[in-house]
């Protein structure tokens, strides 16, 4: 414990763990839609001791493949959550920031997020806060995986992004590829060992 209290690691864990929602009353920190996630940010300073975990528990498991495909799934779905947030973010600023016209549905971009209220200025069904969250992750789960239609881009920004989070869902896809292939070669070694 004292070699611990005297380590880095224990001034990263603190500092990580600090509760900054209490900057959540800090006007400044109030309006901007990125503010509020960007202040936990600090948080993934926590990602080298999640690593180290994995690191020690698969050592000590009986099932270290299962582990493995485990910590990669969910690095995936990390990255599929991330693109969304970033994805949703991207159509918020710039429906606020005026770069789409929200009112004619007609010449409004079919790439951004769709517009969460109606003609008649009601909400509709991509009011809500899970109905925002679901479309965005199924955006991205659709981009990153290449499955399904996405919507063609008509901004010269949206080409760039979409080619972007392309080139991360290949990226991610041939990890995953490459970890079961690894997989599949421990399992027929252990079995030859086992023959």
């Amino acid at each position: 414990k004292r070699k611990y209290v005297k380590s880095m690691a224990f001034y990263i864990d603190i500092f990580s763990i600090i509760p900054t929602q209490v900057v959540y009353f800090i006007p400044a920190f109030a309006r901007p839609v990125f503010a509020r996630p960007a202040v936990r940010i600090i948080r993934l300073l926590k990602g080298k001791r999640i690593m180290q975990f994995v690191d020690r528990s698969e050592c000590v498991s009986n099932f270290p493949i299962l582990g493995r495909l485990t910590v990669l799934c969910m690095a995936m779905l990390m990255v599929m959550h991330w693109n969304a947030c970033l994805y949703y973010f991207l159509s918020i600023e710039i429906i606020e920031k005026g770069y789409a016209n929200v009112t004619d549905l007609d010449s409004r971009s079919n790439f951004i997020y769709p517009p969460s209220l109606d003609a008649d200025g009601h909400g509709n069904k991509y009011n809500s806060t899970s109905m925002k969250y679901a479309f965005s992750l199924y955006w991205s789960t659709q981009t990153m995986t290449t499955i399904g239609e996405v919507q063609q881009p008509t901004e010269v920004w949206e080409y760039f992004y979409l080619t972007f989070v392309f080139l991360v869902g290949v990226m991610i896809f041939a990890s995953v590829v490459g970890s079961i292939g690894n997989v599949i070669t421990n399992l027929r070694a252990n079995r030859n060992l086992f023959q």
